[in-house]
């Protein structure tokens, strides 16, 4: 299981890169409405 501290981590790291959780979910070819990337997992 993936804790708040991970899940904060890898929202910086979208940030920095001007990336977003849609981009994100895309790339795991999942599907997401919004960007709750907590569902991603």
């Amino acid at each position: 299981m993936i804790d708040m501290e991970d899940i904060n981590r890898l929202e910086i790291i979208l940030i920095e890169k001007n990336k977003t959780g849609k981009w994100f979910a895309e790339k795991l070819g999942k599907s997401v409405n919004g960007f709750q990337i907590i569902r991603l997992f």
